[in-house]
């Protein structure tokens, strides 16, 4: 595959990390929806605000780190590519895919009325009454405006919640009692409020 912008600095690591890291198992489903071959995309372009330049998606693929690209429309795929030397078969790491993933599982308990997103997270989760998290509603955390406060690092042995809730760096974190114990809030706490 031709490298227009040659993916200059991707990190080479996480590729496949079930193979050496803790993880969960979700067993697969009894009745998988089978995705079939759509009709191809297309050609793809777009617009940087301030360019004059029109830009393919192969550039932009090409330009990022981009491990995969997948396009589905209903049940087909009418996009797939994978980079830097990816196959299908690989595990990556999903990151910030997995907040799109629960956003649509939290649409579905919601439209079978377990809860609503104006409930609050102590009604939903009675543990968290004392937590910086009570008072947030499930539309908060979707959004990720509770206003707690995040201390966040990557400097090795650092205390931060994300490397405290990390699979890599903190394996046998308990990540419900981490969260239930956080008491801090942001100087900012309603982001709904910024304009």
């Amino acid at each position: 595959q031709p490298m227009a912008f040659g993916q200059v600095g991707c990190v080479k690591g996480f590729l496949n990390p079930q193979d050496s890291y803790p993880h969960n198992t979700a067993n697969p489903s009894t009745a998988p929806l089978i995705l079939k071959q759509g009709q191809p995309l297309g050609e793809v372009s777009y617009k940087v605000s301030g360019e004059n330049r029109t830009f393919t998606l192969e550039e932009y693929l090409t330009k990022f780190c981009i491990t995969g690209f997948l396009v589905l429309k209903d049940d087909q795929i009418v996009f797939e590519r994978y980079l830097q030397g990816r196959k299908a078969t690989d595990g990556l790491l999903s990151a910030s895919m997995s907040k799109t993933i629960l956003a649509l599982l939290m649409g579905i308990a919601i439209n079978e009325g377990k809860f609503t997103l104006n409930d609050r997270i102590d009604t939903i989760l009675p543990d968290f009454k004392d937590s910086a998290f009570a008072d947030s509603t499930v539309e908060d955390l979707l959004r990720m405006s509770s206003g707690v406060a995040l201390k966040e690092s990557y400097e090795t042995g650092a205390d931060s919640d994300n490397r405290a809730t990390s699979v890599f760096s903190s394996p046998r974190q308990n990540v419900r009692e981490y969260l239930r114990q956080k008491k801090d809030r942001s100087a900012i706490t309603d982001t709904r409020l910024q304009a």
